[in-house]
């Protein structure tokens, strides 16, 4: 997201290459080719907007839009088809862990009951979202941390 404050990449000077393997070719992955990296301002700003996007699986429903970060595939905001209990379950202790099945066009995501998910139930939320979170940018120094106020006597 590049609302957040960004500055030029130190380990390419912001030429998104630096040197050649096979696997990756000349990608820079201080910035991942894009050229530019986020502050440390930028960086928590960024980290307290996803955070605010996590919602309890009790509260998702079809027609929102989950964030679909698949391995392999482009990360995207897709809506959800459906939501459905799942036979599958995980056991630990002896305690059977059921999943439910979170389905978008993509793909079914098995969670658990206790799973917090990056979900979004409009594009004014998510607006509203940024909002804050570049609010709280502003409220931080340049290490990413809260300014402390600090009281002047008069």
């Amino acid at each position: 997201m590049s609302k957040f404050e960004t500055k030029t990449c130190t380990r390419c000077g912001g030429s998104g290459r630096f040197s050649f393997n096979l696997m990756h070719g000349d990608r820079c992955y201080g910035c991942h080719g894009s050229g530019m990296q986020y502050t440390a301002r930028g960086k928590a700003a960024k980290a307290f907007y996803e955070a605010s996007q996590l919602k309890p699986l009790s509260d998702l429903k079809p027609g929102m839009f989950l964030w679909d970060d698949t391995f392999g595939m482009k990360a995207k905001w897709l809506p959800i088809e459906k939501i459905e209990q799942s036979g599958n379950y995980s056991e630990s202790n002896g305690v059977r862990h059921y999943y439910t099945n979170v389905v978008t066009k993509r793909c079914q995501h098995g969670v658990l009951s206790s799973s917090k998910l990056r979900a979004l139930s409009s594009e004014e939320e998510r607006q509203a979202l940024i909002a804050a979170a570049l609010a709280y940018q502003d409220t931080l120094g340049k290490n990413g941390k809260p300014l402390k106020k600090i009281a002047v006597a008069a």
